[in-house]
C-alpha cells in the first residue's frame, strides 16, 4: 500500500503541474503581447505626432516666409535653409586694391589720316598711330624701331608687316653728331635743304608679294618733322614724325609711335619676333 500510494500522489502532482504550468504560459503569453502592442501603438503615435509637429511647422514658416514657399519638396529631417533668389559675391580682401596697382593694357592709337604737303610748316603731325600712303598703298606702321646701319647710321624704321620682309616702310637715316643722342633729338627738315645735314629717307613696297620689295631713296626735296622723346624704363623712346616724299605717288607718313630698340630688345621678344615670323612663312 505504502509504495503504491507514493506513486498515485506523485502522478496527482504532476498532473496538477502540467495543468497549472498550461495556464501559467498562456497568461504569461497573453501579458507579452499585450505589451508589445502598447509599446507599438506608443512609438506610433509618438513617431507620427513628432513628425506631423514638424511638417506643421515648416507649413506655416513657408506661408510666411517672403519670396513664397521655401521649404516646400524639402526632406523634414533635412536641415531648412533660406534663400533670397540673388547670388551674393564673395569678397577677398585685397582684390580691388591688387587690380588698382595692376598696370591696365595701354589702348591703341586712333588711325587719323595724314594730309600730304611738301611745306613743313603746314604739316600737321595726327594725334593718331603714323599711316599714310606709299606709292598709291595704304601704310599703317606695326612697328617702329632703330637699327644700327654698318655705314654708322642709325635707321629709323616704320615697318608694316614682318621685320624681315615688311610689305611696306619707311626708313630714316639719323646721322647724330658725336656725343649726341638720339632721345631728345629733333630734325626739322624742309625741301630746300641739301647736304650732310640732310638724313637720307627711303621707303620701300612690294608691288608683287611673291617678289622682292622695291627700294627708292631721297636725300633731298622732301619735308619731315621728326620729334623724339627721353628713353623710358621699358626701352621705348616715343615720337612724332611727319614725312612728305616728292615723288608722283605722293608718299606720306605722319603721326605717333614708340622705337623699340634693338639694344633694350630682351632675348625673349626676339625669341618671340623669331616665331611670329616662321609662323608667317608655313
Amino acid at each position: 500500500m505504502g509504495g503504491a500510494l507514493k506513486v498515485a500522489v506523485a502522478g496527482a502532482v504532476a498532473i496538477v503541474c502540467a495543468v497549472g504550468g498550461y495556464f501559467v504560459v498562456g497568461w504569461v503569453t497573453d501579458l507579452q503581447n499585450k505589451a508589445n502592442e502598447k509599446q507599438r501603438e506608443m512609438a506610433k503615435n509618438s513617431d507620427g505626432g513628432q513628425i506631423g509637429h514638424i511638417a506643421s511647422l515648416y507649413d506655416v514658416l513657408d506661408r510666411t516666409e517672403p519670396g513664397g514657399p521655401g521649404l516646400r519638396g524639402r526632406q523634414v529631417s533635412g536641415p531648412r535653409q533660406r534663400q533670397n533668389g540673388a547670388t551674393r559675391p564673395i569678397d577677398v580682401p585685397g582684390d580691388k586694391e591688387n587690380e588698382e596697382d595692376m598696370e591696365k593694357p595701354e589702348k591703341p592709337l586712333p588711325i587719323i589720316p595724314a594730309a600730304y604737303t611738301l611745306e613743313v610748316e603746314s604739316a600737321v603731325i595726327p594725334e593718331g598711330r603714323v599711316n599714310g600712303m606709299i606709292s598709291g598703298t595704304n601704310f599703317v606702321a606695326d612697328l617702329a624701331r632703330v637699327d644700327a646701319d654698318p655705314g654708322g647710321a642709325q635707321i629709323l624704321r616704320l615697318i608694316q608687316g614682318p621685320i624681315t620682309s615688311p610689305a611696306r616702310e619707311i626708313l630714316i637715316y639719323l646721322h647724330p653728331k658725336a656725343g649726341e643722342a638720339l632721345p631728345g633729338h629733333t630734325w626739322k627738315i624742309t625741301k630746300e635743304m641739301k647736304g650732310g645735314e640732310t638724313p637720307t629717307v627711303a621707303k620701300r613696297w612690294k608691288s608683287n608679294p611673291q617678289y622682292a620689295a622695291d627700294v627708292k631713296s631721297f636725300s633731298f626735296g622732301y619735308a619731315m618733322k621728326l620729334e623724339l622723346g627721353q628713353l623710358n624704363e621699358n626701352g621705348e623712346i616715343p615720337g612724332k614724325v611727319y614725312l612728305a616724299l616728292p615723288d608722283k605717288e605722293q608718299t606720306v607718313a605722319a603721326g605717333q609711335f614708340k622705337i623699340r630698340t634693338a639694344l633694350y630688345e630682351t632675348e625673349e621678344e626676339k625669341m618671340r619676333a623669331a616665331f611670329r615670323e616662321m609662323g608667317r612663312r608655313r
